[in-house]
């Protein structure tokens, strides 16, 4: 595919601009236990309704493939051991985030089963006794994915039994896996070694034909162990922990046999190197490199982070996702280039641990973007379906999508419960995107035991600082609003500082706050008073609409952090399959009305924001804002690019309201 010449060029310009600021090795952030954090508002009521009668709470039913029973009867499963893994960890956050009794009735009888099947010597994981620690498909990554989602349990309930099986667990997994025994390299008598080994072949998918034989290779999804290193060092401060995380990505690093190569030191140190491979990989392999920087902080690590984080900048769409629809093949992040589930939800996850340790609020920017329009953009709003692919400009979701090579085709891009046709994968990790933007809202400041509120949105922290109970409410209906009121409660006055994060959407920004002493950044209002129950701070920012150039050239128009886009007319068709039993949970196909493939309209070429403002929606839903959104933008756009006459009444929604749209226009000559 040929590329637009100058978006090599502007990547290396961001490159360079960003080296600048090299990672510091001491966390900015400190994370607070996941059960400091509590949805409110919208938020509360959609992960509420996704864990009842959403596609999360009934994903067992959809793929029981996946339940506990993989891990009571060891029967290897990779898919189970991933899809299961993830689902569990954003169910049991979903439970325990909302108190739900069915909800954590549910997660608890899938967390007791799983510690029931644990073996005498600690294993925890789903592979039967001869097929373990030979380098077998997914066996690491299976491993993690359950232990991740049961430190998850750990931090909401406080039971102890689950943290004690898990570092059990893990102890014997480091034994297991080691320099005698390395998890990345084939030896004679494994099932992948060959001598001749040939080069592997990247994962295409042609018009939804399979995708050609290869070598056999270890996957790298095994990489991703690091996740249970990085949370188990975090709350035993153990060393031991870490030094495995290192060990991990070095040979990781070192081997041949493993695939992607993309977050391998010799990739990202070279700056020439692209990002081509599978894009979940790339995604959650971001924060490996980067926790290495903050632990072990000797070179290539820290450089590498800085190098794996700013190549990224190459490949966002317009709604804040990564290029990725399977692979990321080095394409330019046109506006109708697709984006996967899977890297949409791995990448928040990457993003959050980049905000927490460089304190870089770009990130948090990034995050808001990502969650608030691809990933609220790719599901349905009453949880029953994600789009597996999904796109910022998006003209049909269909199961049977031809997009020409190297595009992944293959059942993925229609809106449906669970994706058996293209693969599961998808629907268990969208359960985790809200959850796990929920347990980074806020977090410590690692200096000075203050609190920062980094990502917006309804929701209410817990917390001691300095000894003292403190609890705010954040009251808003962001991003839907550019007023957010901090409501104060503590056992006794406290003083500390309370950071506010600023957007680099926000424009003017007006803070209010008794008594309070306000120091001003460009990225960050820092608030420092003694605190007392009834002491509140409102915070408001302007919001101007921003119109943005994209890759080939068009406009898009953003304000806060959404992407307002043009709803294209479509109609759904339902695709009569079974689904696990559950009648009520169909799939859609959506097709565009019409079979043009431009919007028809051209923006004006000086300030094509000024012909749009913000008003409410007379048809607004305050607990299912993306049904009905209560902001958009009403304005106008000429039909001839070459007449100003021209020029009709338009109305832009938020991206995640829609299923079909342009998000971007030509302008007028």
């Amino acid at each position: 595919m040929n590329k637009p010449i100058h978006w090599r060029a502007v990547a290396a310009i961001i490159l360079y601009l960003f080296a600048a600021r090299a990672f510091c090795l001491s966390p900015v952030y400190e994370p607070l236990p996941l059960n400091a954090i509590k949805p409110r508002g919208w938020i509360y009521t959609q992960i509420t309704n996704d864990a009842t009668t959403g596609m999360a709470g009934n994903f067992l039913k959809l793929r029981p493939q996946c339940g506990s029973g993989s891990w009571v009867e060891k029967d290897g499963s990779d898919g189970a051991g991933e899809m299961g893994g993830n689902w569990l960890d954003g169910y049991v956050r979903m439970a325990y985030l909302t108190g739900v009794p069915s909800a954590k009735a549910k997660a608890d009888a899938f967390v007791a089963d799983v510690l029931k099947a644990q073996e005498p010597d600690g294993y925890l994981g789903n592979y039967p006794a001869d097929k373990r620690y030979k380098r077998v498909g997914r066996e690491l990554f299976s491993e993690s994915r359950i232990i991740v989602a049961l430190l998850a349990d750990y931090e909401l309930t406080g039971n102890k039994k689950v943290l004690d099986a898990v570092i059990k667990s893990v102890r014997l997994t480091m034994s297991k896996y080691n320099q005698a025994n390395k998890p990345f390299t084939f030896v004679p008598g494994d099932a992948g070694y060959d001598p001749n080994k040939k080069p592997v072949v990247e994962d295409n998918v042609d018009e939804g034909k399979p995708a050609p034989d290869k070598a056999h290779s270890i996957n790298g999804h095994v990489l991703m162990f690091v996740d249970v290193c990085e949370w188990l060092f975090r709350l035993t401060g153990d060393r031991a922990y870490a030094d495995y995380a290192k060990f991990l990505y070095d040979e990781y690093c070192r081997s041949s046999d493993v695939h992607p190569d993309e977050i391998k030191v010799a990739s990202l140190l070279n700056s020439a190197s692209p990002y081509e491979g599978h894009g979940a990989h790339i995604a959650e392999h971001l924060r490996v490199p980067l926790f290495l920087a903050y632990t072990d902080g000797s070179e290539p690590y820290p450089q590498a982070a800085q190098s794996a984080y700013t190549k990224l900048l190459r490949y966002i769409v317009p709604a804040g996702a990564m290029c990725s629809d399977e692979g990321v093949h080095d394409f330019p992040p046109v506006p109708t280039q697709g984006y996967e589930y899977c890297t949409t939800t791995e990448l928040a996850t990457s993003l959050e641990s980049a905000v927490e340790k460089t304190g870089a609020m770009k990130y948090a920017d990034m995050i808001e973007r990502l969650v608030f329009n691809a990933g609220q953009g790719a599901r349905t709003a009453d949880g029953k379906m994600i789009a597996y692919n999904s796109a910022s400009t998006l003209l049909a979701a269909v199961e049977d999508l031809k997009l020409g090579k190297n595009h992944n085709s293959n059942g993925r891009w229609q809106y449906s419960p669970a994706h058996q046709i293209g693969g599961s994968c998808c629907s268990a990790n969208a359960v985790k995107l809200m959850p796990h933007y929920v347990s980074s809202m806020w977090m410590k400041t690692a200096g000075d035991d203050g609190l920062a509120a980094l990502l917006f949105g309804p929701s209410q922290v817990s917390t001691t600082v300095t000894g003292v109970a403190v609890t705010i409410e954040e009251e808003t209906s962001y991003p839907f609003s550019d007023s957010i009121t901090f409501r104060i409660t503590t056992a006794s006055p406290v003083q500390f500082p309370l950071r506010l994060r600023v957007p680099a959407w926000a424009g003017a920004v007006t803070v209010e706050a008794d008594g309070a002493t306000v120091e001003n950044a460009p990225d960050m209002r820092v608030l420092t008073k003694t605190w007392q129950t009834g002491d509140a701070v409102t915070v408001t920012f302007q919001n101007p609409i921003i119109a943005s150039k994209c890759v080939g050239g068009e406009i898009s128009l953003n304000r806060g952090p959404l992407l307002y886009v043009l709803p294209w007319p479509s109609k759904k068709t339902v695709l009569k399959k079974s689904r696990g039993g559950v009648p009520e949970y169909i799939e859609w196909d959506v097709k565009p009305l019409s079979a043009k493939t431009t919007s028809g309209f051209y923006l004006e070429r000086t300030a094509p924001e000024a012909a749009f403002r913000a008003q409410p929606n007379r048809l607004s839903d305050r607990n299912f804002p993306w049904a009905q959104p209560s902001l958009i933008l009403t304005g106008s756009m000429r039909t001839d690019k070459n007449n100003p006459n021209s020029r009709k009444p338009v109305t832009l929604f938020p991206l995640g309201s829609t299923m079909l749209r342009f998000a971007s226009f030509p302008q007028a000559n």
